[in-house]
């Protein structure tokens, strides 16, 4: 999926002689940054460059990484490389009704080459590890919101009875003592999405934008606006529902 080639963090990427863009991890682990000189040490010399750029490299095999590598132009990794240390990679994109898996082994045994599916860059593997670890997060505290709202309202009944049989007393009918409590389960709802929302997306862009510059790639958030929205239905829809034992309770509560 997507774009095979290099994608640019930051500056551009080198467009002449003895200029180079390094990967993330790269340039922090050299001590330099954007405009300082390094030395590449090739198999056949070495070439004195200006880090012009930071680049995310794609992973097409076990020794490629997105936040670690030298970018350089043809010439000058010619320069400073022996004639059989360059590897060439070509992509094949099999059609739908091709066995994957028997036409790589075909064709690497046909070759003479090293065939293999696309492979993902081990942090990313780590991040797929854990991918679950938020989901899990989530519908405890999301399970910890309800039993809180829960426990507010069926305080209330117990704690304002009084209050409660004075609204009787002033004619409300039973229905709008149930009413009483979904209000207040709305009105907790309300407040903690108004809060819990807009600090979640900005603490998730924070947060991502951390764990993507310490692997080395592309640090751009993307807010899902339309899982959000379905959130905020789903929890209003929720604490209403919790109020519905606790409005029961409500409507049974005598003038005297």
């Amino acid at each position: 999926k997507g774009d095979m080639s290099f994608t640019l963090l930051d500056g551009h990427a080198p467009a002449g002689a003895a200029q180079v863009a390094l990967g993330a991890i790269t340039l922090e682990r050299s001590g330099v940054s954007i405009g300082d000189e390094v030395v590449v040490e090739g198999a056949e010399g070495s070439l004195r460059a200006t880090v012009v750029g930071t680049a995310v490299f794609p992973v097409i095999d076990e020794r490629s990484s997105p936040s670690r590598g030298v970018l350089l132009t043809p010439g000058d990794f010619e320069r400073i490389s022996s004639f059989d240390e360059p590897s060439a990679d070509v992509l094949i994109d099999w059609t739908d009704d091709v066995d994957v898996a028997a036409a790589n082994a075909a064709l690497a045994e046909e070759t003479g080459t090293e065939v293999f599916e696309p492979r993902l860059p081990s942090d990313v593997n780590n991040l797929k590890e854990v991918e679950s670890l938020p989901k899990a997060l989530a519908g405890f505290l999301s399970l910890l919101a309800v039993l809180a709202v829960l426990h507010a309202l069926v305080s209330t009944v117990r704690l304002r009875r009084q209050e409660l049989a004075v609204l009787r007393t002033l004619g409300f009918q039973r229905r709008q003592l149930g009413a009483t409590l979904v209000a207040q389960a709305s009105a907790l709802g309300v407040l903690g999405l108004a809060a819990g929302v807009p600090f979640g997306l900005v603490v998730g862009r924070v947060v991502w934008r951390s764990v993507a510059g310490g692997i080395g790639v592309v640090d751009d958030p993307v807010s899902p606006f339309g899982a959000v929205g379905l959130v905020v239905v789903a929890a209003l829809v929720v604490v209403n529902l919790a109020a519905i034992l606790p409005g029961r309770t409500a409507r049974r509560v005598a003038t005297a």
